[in-house]
């Protein structure tokens, strides 16, 4: 959350950080440096706009002037991007098999449909 809100308004949790809030992804355990910045597991949040603010430490900051409301929820109280935009933006950031893996996932999660709201 607080990545979130370090971004400003309208931010939401996105790409890996947003497929791990979903249980779509479990956190990778590899030993490289994916995904890690200055040591520190970086946190994925995509800001409405193509301006932002500095660059902070542990924040991926991803800037689309395609993120409409309907792309966005909240998750225990975060603001995320829900499961379908997940997965698209997860899918240029993962091999092939962890794609496919994910999609599996949400499709088994999606079976209760609570789990999406």
């Amino acid at each position: 959350m607080a990545a979130v809100l370090a971004c400003g308004e309208g931010a939401v949790l996105s790409h890996m950080s947003a497929a791990e809030l979903w249980g779509i992804r479990r956190r990778a355990r590899e030993r490289s440096d994916a995904g890690r910045r200055g040591g520190v597991r970086a946190v994925h949040v995509t800001v409405p706009s193509t301006a932002g603010k500095r660059r902070q430490s542990g924040i991926v900051a991803h800037r689309s002037t395609t993120l409409p409301a309907s792309d966005c929820t909240l998750r225990d109280g975060i603001p995320v991007t829900r499961p379908a935009r997940t997965l698209a933006d997860l899918r240029p950031l993962v091999s092939p098999a962890q794609f496919n893996a994910a999609v599996r996932e949400a499709e088994f999660r999606g079976a209760n449909r609570r789990f999406f709201r």
